[in-house]
């Protein structure tokens, strides 16, 4: 299911190799928060992770690999 709240992620210190890496800001700091394989696993946390953060967005590695 989907998580209820960011509270038991607050910042992951070891993202696993995975597709999608969900990312936020704070000021100037940027966060690895969540890193899964499923899309809309992604996108619920980074809906979530809206609430807490001033910029959250969704890292897909793949693309980030071929476009080099």
């Amino acid at each position: 299911g989907s998580p209820k709240s960011l509270s038991y992620i607050p910042r992951v210190k070891e993202i696993k190799v995975m597709r999608y890496i969900v990312k936020a800001s704070l000021g100037k700091e940027i966060f690895n928060i969540y890193s899964t394989n499923d899309y809309s696993r992604a996108l619920c946390v980074e809906r979530k992770a809206k609430e807490s953060y001033e910029n959250v967005w969704i890292c897909d590695c793949l693309m980030e690999v071929l476009v080099g």
